[in-house]
């Protein structure tokens, strides 16, 4: 298990590091487009469970930290199905993991809005180059 740090106070959610590998190439390729998210995650039983959304711009204060020492590779299906969450009415949050696009279900909620503009995906290579 990973997490996701956010904010000047470092509060932190816990995600498995699979997933917050891909998380953090969305997140990484929305906010590097210029764009803010509104990620909901939801809470562990021992903080109360239910879930909790957080306002993401390109001035929060972010840091992923993995458990793990290996990198996981890339599905680039899941994180353009991430990425593809912002403009939904439910905001940026996690899918199931998809090995093709036709394979991601969309529910009602997170149906994309109109002139929705999602911006490409980048490998975390080429977000380490600019």
């Amino acid at each position: 298990m990973g997490y996701l740090y956010y904010g000047a106070d470092a509060h932190a959610i816990e995600i498995e590091d699979r997933q917050l590998a891909h998380l953090r190439v969305a997140i990484l390729s929305l906010l590097r487009a210029g764009h803010s998210v509104a990620f909901t995650c939801p809470r562990s039983k021992e903080l109360g469970g239910g879930r909790e959304s957080i306002w993401i711009t390109p001035q929060t204060d972010l840091r992923f930290r993995f458990r793990g020492s290996r990198a996981p590779n890339l599905n680039e299906h899941w994180v353009r199905a991430i990425i593809a969450t912002n403009d939904s009415a439910a905001g940026l949050h996690m899918v199931p993991e998809c090995a093709h696009p036709s394979e991601t279900a969309v529910p009602h909620e997170s149906a994309p809005r109109q002139n929705a503009s999602a911006p490409q995906w980048a490998h975390p290579r080429q977000l380490s180059k600019s």
